[in-house]
């Protein structure tokens, strides 16, 4: 069966460096994590490949060069006869718009992959900040703190998380890409989603590991998890996001 290359397209906080660990661990795949940060790498990555170097490594931050100099690095990453694919963050799509061409000129399967409980977004963002670690290794048996959330920012926060894949999945449409919908909710209640990335990507047939090298801390309920719980709940109560609370 023929190959397919991929981008995972996606924003912070989603599951989405768990998911390409995931995706990494199958035979014949090669999944990496952001290439177009913009910046070098520092820290070896904690998922996925590390071995891929991210393109202001290779040239630098062009202007008027920038486009030609993005296909040219793009083809050489999905140069393997293999199926590769990378991260795309919304912010990086922004930075870099021609990839949207490359995309549709190569017909790279695009896996757009979202959080339905925008409020556990806000939960682990804040997390983030409060620990200054973004993702936990499996078998951590370090504590979770509580984090405070700030109820006079929180609506029009969840409201910003709500409309962005929204503006993105317009925008994808318009260019006509093979398009895959997965939310981090349904990946985490079975692997019949991740089973279904596998047969997007061809790979239905293929040997499936499906376990990773990282935890998943967004298992609490919201009183476990929200130090200012009651006020949060007064905030929401009304909103169309009341009933994310759990």
């Amino acid at each position: 069966m023929a190959h397919v290359n991929f981008v995972v397209l996606t924003s912070a906080r989603t599951g989405s460096t768990w998911l390409m660990d995931r995706l990494n661990r199958q035979p014949g795949v090669k999944a990496y994590g952001e290439l177009f940060l913009n910046h070098a790498r520092l820290t070896p990555a904690i998922a996925g490949l590390a071995d891929g170097k991210r393109f202001v490594e290779f040239h630098g931050s062009p202007t008027f060069t920038r486009p030609p100099r993005v296909f040219s690095y793009l083809n050489d990453l999905y140069g393997p006869a293999q199926i590769v694919g990378f991260k795309l963050m919304y912010k990086q799509l922004q930075t870099y718009p021609e990839i949207l061409a490359y995309l549709a000129v190569h017909r790279v399967r695009v896996i757009h992959l979202t959080r339905r409980n925008l409020l556990d977004v806000v939960v682990s963002e804040e997390l983030a900040k409060l620990t200054g670690v973004s993702h936990a290794v499996a078998e951590s048996s370090s504590a979770i703190p509580m984090v405070q959330i700030d109820t006079g920012t929180i609506v029009s926060r969840l409201t910003r998380l709500k409309e962005k894949p929204i503006q993105v999945r317009k925008l994808i449409r318009m260019f006509t890409y093979p398009m895959l919908e997965v939310t981090y909710e349904a990946l985490l209640e079975s692997d019949d989603e991740f089973e279904r990335i596998l047969e997007y990507l061809n790979l239905g047939d293929s040997h499936r590991e499906v376990g990773s090298n990282l935890a998943k801390r967004g298992v609490r309920s919201h009183r476990e998890s929200i130090a200012n719980y009651d006020e949060v709940q007064r905030r929401l109560d009304s909103t169309p996001f009341s009933h994310m609370l759990r």
